[in-house]
């Protein structure tokens, strides 16, 4: 009886230190992956060219030409859906998703690899808080600039069917980017009006409450 108790303990042992160096190889193989993809986000930044600006002056160029200019106009955007159904949307949107159907060259890799690295994570066998940690090192990465442009390229019928925004959601990528109501709107607003009324992302660029609330569910505050 002592030696078999002797052998069982030194079997669960055994398979005690076996799980351990799985748990031990399978984060050194996350971490390879994840670190892996934080080079190339960065390359695929050093190397990005929109109108003759480099790297995240690209970001600025594509905000300024693309985005700001709706600062002139009503931001208001009133359309239909394919049935027909009325829906309205900002004019910044507007801009951004013919660019982006357009012109996805430009940055088109840039969102798919940060998507990428959203994935692995969200994916990966890492405690809660893990995955926040790492995340934050994702979110490090980012720019204010890049964070406009994230904001527009994850609504609803931008780039995909809402994958990529529910992992921007839950990570809380969008956490250092401003997003106020317009000073010069002195509507209160409520349940029936903040899906029209105009906020400023960053100081700088118009959306509206409806796409707001893609990111903040409670707009109103």
């Amino acid at each position: 009886p002592i030696l078999g108790f002797i052998t069982f303990s030194a079997l669960l042992f055994t398979i005690h230190l076996q799980l351990k160096q799985n748990k031990e190889t399978e984060k050194q193989y996350f971490e390879n992956r994840f670190y892996n993809l934080i080079t190339i986000h960065n390359n695929l930044i050093d190397n990005l060219n929109y109108n003759d600006k480099t790297q995240r002056n690209s970001f600025s160029e594509l905000i300024n030409e693309i985005l700001i200019p709706t600062t002139d106009t009503n931001p208001i955007f009133n359309t239909k859906t394919t049935n027909g159904s009325p829906v309205v949307i900002s004019r910044t949107k507007r801009n951004y998703r013919k660019f982006n159907k357009n012109q996805n060259g430009y940055f088109g890799h840039y969102f798919r690899n940060l998507y990428r690295l959203l994935v692995i994570i969200d994916k990966s066998s890492l405690s809660e808080e893990s995955k926040t940690d790492y995340a934050r090192i994702v979110r490090a990465q980012l720019s204010s600039d890049e964070l406009i442009v994230l904001y527009f390229n994850c609504l609803h019928s931008v780039c995909d069917k809402g994958q990529f925004r529910k992992l921007v959601v839950r990570y809380e990528l969008l956490e250092h980017l401003s997003i106020e109501k317009d000073k010069r709107n002195r509507v209160t607003l409520n349940g029936d009006n903040y899906r029209e009324q105009i906020f400023i992302l960053g100081q700088r660029v118009m959306t509206i409450g409806k796409e707001v609330s893609s990111y903040i569910p409670n707009t109103i505050s």
